[in-house]
């Protein structure tokens, strides 16, 4: 009875699953096998998720998440947990795209664990540079007001 309304609508089971694509994008260089790997898995994942990496190859992800900034957090806490402490974790992409901005909003901790400060001026992004290409980043310009 079920079986016969889908088909009269159309809705019928297929035979073979759909083939899903992955979106083009490279990991980042500096990532390590396990890493690289992790990447290709984290870009067949569902929405929404997150990518984050430092450059001496610790990563977290995130993924299934209700918000693309909830992702990105968790992607960030992740990451931070393998990363050398000396070593910022940066957002490389969130759900299919990598992270725009305009300008990023660093924030520097004025104690190891002590309220966050915005930094007084952002970088501004190398001439040329897409948006779409920079990445939120990195502790530069933090030394000097961390006490």
């Amino acid at each position: 009875m079920v079986d016969d309304f889908l088909k009269s609508q159309n809705l019928v089971l297929r035979d073979t699953l759909l083939q899903i694509s992955a979106p083009v994008a490279s990991p980042p260089s500096y990532l390590g096998t396990q890493g690289r790997d992790e990447f290709q898995t984290y870009l067949l994942s569902a929405p929404h998720k997150a990518f984050a990496a430092s450059p001496a190859k610790g990563y977290g992800t995130s993924v299934g998440r209700r918000t693309a900034a909830e992702a990105e957090k968790l992607a960030l806490e992740n990451c931070r947990k393998f990363a050398p402490k000396t070593d910022p974790c940066t957002i490389v992409m969130v759900d299919d795209d990598p992270p725009q901005l305009s300008p990023p909003i660093i924030l520097c901790a004025t104690r190891e664990l002590g309220p966050a400060l915005p930094r007084a001026e952002p970088e501004p992004l190398p001439p040329g540079t897409p948006r779409k290409q920079a990445l939120r980043s990195s502790s530069a310009g933090c030394a000097d007001r961390t006490a």
